[in-house]
């Protein structure tokens, strides 16, 4: 009796393992497919920007990398929001500062004052957030981002996500907050103490400023000011990230 008992386990376990050989191997595949239709776009701009041999070669050295990297860890493309971002930032590590600004325009889309329009709609919704948060919290300050959306808010994703891929979602992610985390485009910068002590001059929240051509900035008052020009913005982010808050070069016109 002993024998076909484990006749019967030996095959199971024949079988299980197979099953996962050929799991890891469809895991692989689909990985090594997101990765070349993401990378495929990218080549589409090759021509636009009309490399150089020396960007050629290292934009092809940057595709075996990653190619090597999804290979070793298919669940690199688990997330495909920072998958993407991971390999647009390859991309621009090859292009010239202007090259980079042509493709962060492509990318947001041509017509700046409409995203910075769209930007000022976010951070609206944000301050909006941190009112409701303060409601029911003795009027403090939200300690991040992730404690002013409600527990499977539809909308969550709009919120705090600057560019969302169709397969990112919010709704029944099992943390939360760790989902907010990993997924924010936006740096809250929490003032402490009580909201109503708001601080007119001292900026809230900006979006990183890899993914916008200028930016946009919630003050302590709740109003948004928008600034078009990249540089000027690159220069308020850099003095907010040194500890500057009210930063010296944001007016508020």
């Amino acid at each position: 009796m002993v024998r076909p008992i484990r006749l019967v386990v030996a095959i199971f376990l024949s079988v299980a393992f197979c099953w996962q050989v050929a799991r890891g191997a469809v895991t692989a595949e689909n990985a090594k497919a997101t990765l070349d239709s993401k990378v495929k776009l990218y080549d589409s701009f090759i021509k636009v920007f009309k490399f150089t041999a020396d960007q050629q070669a290292r934009w092809d050295a940057a595709k075996n990398s990653l190619a090597e990297k999804v290979k070793a860890d298919p669940k690199l493309t688990d997330d495909d929001h920072a998958f993407e971002l991971q390999i647009r930032k390859e991309f621009r590590d090859v292009l010239t500062p202007q090259e980079q600004g042509s493709l962060d325009e492509v990318m947001i889309g041509n017509d700046s004052k409409e995203v910075l329009k769209k930007a000022e709609a976010k951070l609206k919704k944000v301050e909006g957030g941190l009112e409701v948060y303060a409601n029911y919290h003795d009027g403090k300050w939200a300690p991040d981002l992730a404690s002013t959306i409600g527990g499977g808010q539809d909308q969550a994703e709009d919120l705090v996500v600057w560019s969302l891929p169709a397969t990112i979602s919010f709704k029944g992610a099992p943390d939360q907050a760790k989902w907010v985390k990993d997924h924010c485009d936006l740096v809250y910068l929490p003032l402490g103490g009580k909201l109503k002590d708001k601080p007119a001059d001292k900026v809230i929240v900006y979006i990183k400023p890899e993914l916008l051509w200028g930016n946009a900035f919630l003050m302590g008052d709740g109003k948004v000011v928008t600034v078009a020009d990249k540089n000027d913005a690159a220069k308020i982010v850099k003095q907010l990230q040194n500890g500057q808050n009210p930063p010296p070069d944001l007016s508020r016109k």
